[in-house]
């Protein structure tokens, strides 16, 4: 099920080290709904990925770094592995983009937990660490 030409697959335990600086390449922020909404339902299709980005100011921001090296922007992004946060988070997830769109690969218990502590507000950054 993952893109054979894109084996790069990021998992859980190295999101938060590789999202905070280690990548440079394939990291989405997300605006405050659309990362309720990829929690939600755990993914986003790759139409509105790309309306979200493109919209002024962008509720997608990265979508960029996702696309070929060699071939430049382009309509929409390379499939393969992305790391996801919200715009306000400390918290990066692993994902894929595929012809489908965004899915956020947590399952379960991990996306409630991040749903649960999203809405109560215990993961937002705080003022002094910015």
């Amino acid at each position: 099920w993952w893109p054979q030409e894109q084996p790069w697959r990021p998992c859980h335990e190295g999101s938060a080290v590789l999202g905070e600086g280690a990548a440079t390449r394939r990291r989405l922020l997300l605006s405050e709904a659309v990362w309720a909404a990829l929690l939600r339902n755990r993914t986003v299709e790759l139409g509105d990925l790309v309306n979200y980005a493109a919209q002024k100011p962008p509720e997608v921001e990265g979508l960029e770094t996702c696309h070929s090296r060699t071939s430049g922007a382009k309509e929409a992004p390379e499939f393969g592995g992305v790391l996801v946060s919200q715009t306000e988070q400390r918290v990066w997830l692993a994902g894929l983009i595929s012809e489908k769109g965004l899915m956020l690969l947590a399952t379960g218990d991990v996306l409630v937990r991040f749903g649960e502590s999203v809405a109560s507000g215990g993961l937002t950054r705080a003022a002094d660490d910015e």
